[in-house]
């Protein structure tokens, strides 16, 4: 999926954008959100970091979400979104096989939850993700 966006409003700064892919320990991150969709929120996996879209993010295995993580095969193909609403953040389980976690409790599938700066989503059994929002 290209994205054509000007960086600086004029006609000489347009740049294709790719997604990024980025391999760590066993975990490969397919990241797929273009710059100026990006918000002031992120996430922290394997020491790396990457911004939240400033609407929705999606999180899973296949490679069609915002966020795709392959090689833990305990993540749902379409585990879990994260929302942006009312400058608050919210994330919601997909109806993932083996659960998403807020700091080691357990969320139900299909409700909404806020997340805090710092807090800590485990996704299925092995990946842990932290949360972080910076302000301005």
């Amino acid at each position: 999926m290209d994205r054509m966006y000007d960086l600086n409003n004029t006609p000489e700064t347009l740049i294709r954008w790719q997604p990024k892919v980025v391999k760590a320990d066993n975990i490969v991150v397919i990241y797929n959100i273009p710059p100026d969709m990006q918000s002031n929120a992120f996430l922290t996996i394997c020491e790396i970091t990457f911004a939240v879209s400033e609407k929705v993010t999606t999180i899973g295995r296949n490679h069609n979400n915002n966020f795709a993580i392959k090689g833990d095969m305990y993540i749902s193909s379409f585990h879990a979104k994260i929302f942006h609403r009312d400058k608050e953040y919210y994330i919601i389980d997909e109806n993932s096989t083996n659960g998403t976690f807020i700091n080691r409790n357990p969320i139900f599938k299909g409700e909404l939850y806020q997340l805090h700066k710092g807090d800590l989503i485990q996704l299925g059994v092995n990946t842990v993700i932290e949360f972080n929002i910076f302000s301005a």
